[in-house]
């Protein structure tokens, strides 16, 4: 499950929440709503004991938010430690919608954003918006917000339209 590449901050931001999220959203919530942090700090932990230690961090910052809106719709806004190297994430957005189906067909409901530590053409430090899809594909946005969370939630709810 893991890049032997990358390091902790990259495979827990990319990797590790995305398919949590996507795969089990259900346990997801409750384990979140139940454990708080201490989920989201053993799974930090369980990136880490599959990587060279050089490659991993204390998760300190390590945070979540949950925001309801209208229609059923929610956002789980998760900060993480801060960012020391170029990819690594300062925010994953776990995005639930409604649950949308036709027979025999259910679409996917769930969505996963990453703002990750980037830098532009220029050399300058900036940040880099994807999309982590069910199938851990890292699909492109463009350039992000300052790495501030209200920022990113504007903008994740200006992209989906919350």
């Amino acid at each position: 499950m893991v890049d032997k590449n990358k390091n902790q901050q990259f495979n827990y931001g990319h990797e590790a929440l995305p398919v949590l999220f996507h795969s089990q959203y259900n346990d997801f919530i409750n384990y979140l709503g139940r454990d708080r942090t201490a989920f989201l700090e053993f799974w930090w932990k369980h990136v880490g004991d599959q990587l060279d230690k050089s490659l991993c961090k204390a998760p300190k910052g390590l945070n979540f938010q949950v925001r309801d809106y209208e229609g059923d719709k929610h956002i789980i806004l998760i900060t993480l430690p801060q960012p020391e190297t170029q990819g690594d994430t300062y925010f994953v957005a776990g995005i639930k919608l409604p649950e949308k189906r036709i027979p025999f067909v259910k679409f996917p409901s769930t969505r996963v954003i990453v703002l990750d530590k980037s830098i532009d053409e220029d050399g300058k430090e900036c940040t880099w918006m994807s999309y982590v899809t069910p199938q851990l594909r890292i699909v492109p946005i463009g350039y992000g917000p300052q790495p501030d969370s209200e920022r990113f939630i504007n903008e994740v709810r200006k992209i989906m339209k919350i």
